[in-house]
């Protein structure tokens, strides 16, 4: 008994995680995490949760892009050791599969669950959601509504400018700095520095540095430590003073708007060669990456992207 997570899409083209939680009883220690490094969690009431992801073939033409997959998950909660895996890799290039996982969550309140599918070669990020719930004795019902980080409203490739590149999230608008000349509309800039570029936020946004990790760590926004740009996001969190490289994740707190989960692909290669790519999600109402389109999206369409990826060091 358990929670069953189908995997499909809709006439929208959205993936979606269906989970139905069952209610068990279990005593003692049980672990989840990657293979090999199970991680204890509290013996406690809690649901037992018998994930069954059923993949098509055409999820993953349309939103995935890659023939062989990873799906890796979070929860996390208050009064709970966080429960955190991965399965796969798992081949998405025919019509139809099933992949099974199980784990425990103990019952509570808040419980937000993170997952995020990943190219399995490349550990490239293909799409993250989240949901928040509580978690009862009667068990729950829910859906999970997983947003692609591969089709170009979501993943931005930059070219090289001396002048810098404006980014505005709701609008998916990547511009010269200099060709547009004031800074108005838009959230973030990255200008050179040598052959890689700085971040820094624009017109009251701020930013916060996440880590160099999968996104489906944070699916949380965190509430303070918010600065105007990489560098001070940086030696605020404790860690080497660089620029922006791949796997980093930043947190864009975009003033009274919500926020914006970005991950770093690739920093570019400086003077006459390529610029700053990314991915994002954002979400204006929620303070963690639920699904929700931009603008421009919802404006869209947007047609699929796969870029050559710049594979996560630390994923």
């Amino acid at each position: 008994m358990g929670f069953k997570m189908s995997f499909f899409t809709s006439w929208k083209g959205v993936l979606f995680f269906l989970l139905a939680l069952l209610p068990l009883i279990i005593g003692g220690w049980m672990g989840c995490g990657k293979p090999g490094q199970d991680a204890p969690v509290e013996p406690s009431t809690g649901m037992n949760l018998s994930v069954h992801l059923q993949t098509t073939g055409a999820a993953r033409a349309q939103l995935l892009g890659a023939g062989s997959n990873e799906v890796y998950y979070s929860v996390t909660g208050r009064a709970m050791s966080p429960v955190t895996g991965v399965v796969g890799p798992f081949s998405t290039t025919s019509d139809s599969g099933t992949v099974s996982l199980s784990l425990l969550v103990p019952q509570g309140s808040a419980r937000l669950m993170a997952f995020q599918i990943n190219n399995a070669s490349t550990h490239q990020p293909l799409a993250i959601g989240a949901v928040q719930m509580d978690i009862g004795a009667q068990g729950v019902n829910q859906t999970v509504e997983m947003g692609s980080l591969v089709r170009n409203c979501y993943n931005q490739s930059g070219y090289f400018d001396s002048d810098g590149l404006y980014f505005a999230f709701q609008s998916e608008t990547l511009t010269d700095a200099g060709a547009v000349g004031s800074t108005t509309g838009y959230d973030i800039d990255f200008l050179p520095n040598g052959a890689t570029y700085k971040l820094n936020t624009l017109n009251g946004d701020s930013l916060t540095y996440m880590g160099n990790k999968n996104l489906v760590n944070d699916a949380m926004a965190p509430s303070s430590g918010y600065v105007a740009d990489s560098a001070t996001a940086k030696s605020a969190a404790g860690v080497s003073v660089t620029d922006p490289v791949a796997g980093d994740v930043f947190c864009v707190k975009l003033g009274s708007n919500g926020f914006a989960w970005v991950y770093i692909t690739n920093m570019g290669g400086g003077p006459g060669l390529s610029g700053p790519t990314f991915e994002f999600r954002t979400n204006s109402t929620l303070n963690y990456y639920g699904y929700q389109q931009t603008t421009g999206d919802l404006a869209g369409p947007c047609p699929t992207q796969v870029p050559t990826p710049t594979p996560c060091p630390l994923c």
